[in-house]
């Protein structure tokens, strides 16, 4: 019985490690998208696809962690290990560039 319980806690401690940083994360605005010639829900995708894809292997680096010039090499790393798509590289790039540092 002991044993069922703490793998039920090392589950759950793992689902809340990784879930934990999503809310850190900046929320799209209509600014943001107006800023970088994005929709709004294309904004939003990428933050939900970073967060899905990204996050269900590692803690998240807040988007202005790096430059803007950084997260394409970045994600074309990470691109062939979480086998993300093309297009959902690119919504999650716009994501990571509205907030990146200069």
């Amino acid at each position: 019985m002991n044993f069922k319980v703490l793998i039920v806690a090392a589950l759950l401690g793992i689902i809340f490690v990784i879930y934990s940083c999503a809310p850190g994360l900046y929320i799209p605005s209509l600014a943001d998208a107006n800023k970088t010639g994005s929709t709004i829900d294309d904004l939003t995708l990428g933050r939900k696809l970073y967060v899905q894809n990204c996050g269900s292997c590692h803690g998240l680096y807040a988007p202005n962690h790096l430059k803007a010039s950084d997260w394409p090499g970045i994600l074309a790393v990470m691109q062939q290990k979480a086998k993300i798509s093309n297009s959902e590289v690119e919504f999650i790039r716009s994501y990571l560039s509205v907030q990146a540092k200069p």
